[in-house]
């Protein structure tokens, strides 16, 4: 789940950006052997999240590079094919940007007064209007 939420922030903040989209994608690898600054990228190159602090760190399930957990999840995220379509993410997040807000203001409005789609076909919850 925790990979699956990361393909999402990706999308969801890479501002259009394939390469930085493709680059955060890939800094799951990083993240999840508990290294959360590294060289080698163009746009992002460090987590985006503060520091941890000693009993966060310590709570969290570390993968080990070298491990086979760890090598079966660097094949998936550096598969050929999943970096393709992953980096045509930056449209998608759009779209759903959109019914979102779309969504929120048929939510706020009174009734009629804004014309869209039925409902919100995903979780927007995540939102911040404020």
């Amino acid at each position: 789940k925790s990979v699956a939420n990361h393909l999402w922030w990706c999308a969801a903040s890479c501002k259009r950006n394939a390469l930085l989209l493709k680059e955060k994608w890939i800094s799951v690898l990083h993240h999840v052997a508990n290294v959360h600054s590294w060289s080698g990228s163009q746009f992002f190159t460090r987590c985006s999240h503060g520091q941890l602090g000693a009993h966060e760190e310590r709570k969290k399930k570390w993968l080990r590079r070298g491990t086979p957990a760890f090598k079966a999840l660097k094949q998936v995220v550096l598969d050929s094919r999943v970096l393709r379509d992953v980096q045509k993410l930056t449209k998608f997040a759009t779209l759903v940007g959109w019914k979102c807000t779309t969504h929120y203001l048929q939510s706020m409005s009174p009734s009629g007064s804004i014309s869209a789609t039925r409902g919100c076909c995903v979780d927007c919850s995540w939102l911040s209007w404020t």
